[in-house]
């Protein structure tokens, strides 16, 4: 998507408008209707409006499933609270091993929207980060286990990264 598609993209003048005037009463929410801090608020959502405009960012053109999102959700908060408390008790064992390593996890989802998602719900994870995200592969960053186990937990995750944008993961292997 070119510069100029990218800007009428994202609205007329009222349509900024309309956004900045909600951040505002956002903010006055936020705030609990104390006024006192606009001469912060302003400028930092005028800030915001101009990097937006500034920047060529191309709007998704992949939906997501709400209910699937939502029902990913309950599945995301334990398995990052159980990798949290594995990565809390090796730092804290000395028995435990901390053996960092990188897996390059071939991709199967196609859209950006759903490998974007991926890439961060592997970055939220305690223990991995994506540190290399390209549109065939992603290169993991994990604190211990094996290549194997990360490989297999990343694609459970991708399947369900791929229920949610409802792409097809058959016939999109590498």
């Amino acid at each position: 998507m070119g510069r100029e598609q990218t800007r009428k993209a994202d609205g007329s003048a009222v349509h900024w408008l309309a956004r900045g005037v909600l951040l505002l009463l956002l903010w006055w929410l936020l705030v609990e209707g104390r006024i006192d801090g606009l001469w912060f608020a302003a400028p930092v959502i005028l800030a915001a409006f101009l990097a937006r405009r500034a920047l060529p960012i191309p709007l998704a053109r992949t939906r997501m499933h709400p209910i699937k999102a939502l029902l990913f959700l309950p599945w995301f908060v334990r398995s990052s609270v159980a990798a949290g408390w594995d990565v809390a008790w090796r730092a804290l064992s000395p028995k435990l091993p901390i053996r960092p390593f990188f897996v390059t996890y071939p991709l199967r989802v196609r859209s950006t929207s759903a490998r974007a998602f991926l890439s961060q719900a592997i970055s939220l994870m305690p223990g991995t980060l994506t540190c290399w995200a390209s549109d065939e592969f992603l290169v993991v960053h994990a604190l211990c286990g094996s290549e194997e186990k990360v490989a297999a937990d990343t694609a459970d995750l991708e399947e369900r990264v791929a229920a949610i944008y409802g792409e097809d993961m058959e016939g999109n292997g590498t």
